[in-house]
């Protein structure tokens, strides 16, 4: 695993080694640049993919894949995100393609979604069906039905304890409230 998140922007990239219930961290391959609020998920090859983050000043929609080698991580930059995003959620569905969800855009909060279809280091972006309303720090859960759980986050102004479940169909996400 691979953390590149900080309350302050860091170019610091980490690797965990888990033993029962203890975590080990070695300082690796520093991250092509200082961010905070990127997105990561670890991809089925075993590379890592990274998703937009902020400066410190501005939103950035970098996109990274890093292949991590013992101790080392090689980063390789992949087609940038279609805006300029942090914070939102980043995840894997089970037909292999990756799903991007709201997030804090530029210059504001968005209820956005993109899938994304990776080949080597290329994406292919389309755009989804827009969450009910604007998230961003909320989480994301893939159902073991398939379905996608949003929950918790942030809007413009306060936290919110909304849940939505999410039918995927091609590039089509019919939203439901939960409770």
């Amino acid at each position: 695993t691979c953390g590149l998140t900080a309350s302050a922007p860091t170019n610091l990239a980490h690797i965990g080694s888990i033993s029962g219930k203890t975590i080990t961290w070695i300082e690796s391959t520093p991250y092509p640049i200082s961010l905070s609020m990127t997105r990561v998920i670890v991809l089925p090859d075993g590379r890592i993919l990274s998703i937009g983050g902020y400066t410190g000043s501005v939103n950035v929609n970098n996109v990274y894949f890093g292949t991590v080698s013992g101790d080392s991580i090689t980063w390789v930059a992949g087609t940038p995100f279609p805006i300029l995003i942090r914070a939102g959620s980043l995840s894997l569905l089970p037909d292999g393609r990756v799903l991007y969800v709201g997030g804090y855009g530029s210059p504001s909060v968005v209820a956005n979604t993109y899938f994304g279809t990776i080949s080597g280091n290329t994406i292919t972006w389309v755009a989804g069906t827009a969450l009910p309303t604007v998230s961003y720090t909320h989480s994301t859960t893939i159902l073991p039905d398939g379905r996608i759980l949003v929950t918790g986050g942030y809007n413009a102004s306060a936290a919110m304890n909304n849940t939505y479940f999410g039918t995927i169909s091609g590039n089509t996400i019919t939203w439901v409230a939960g409770t």
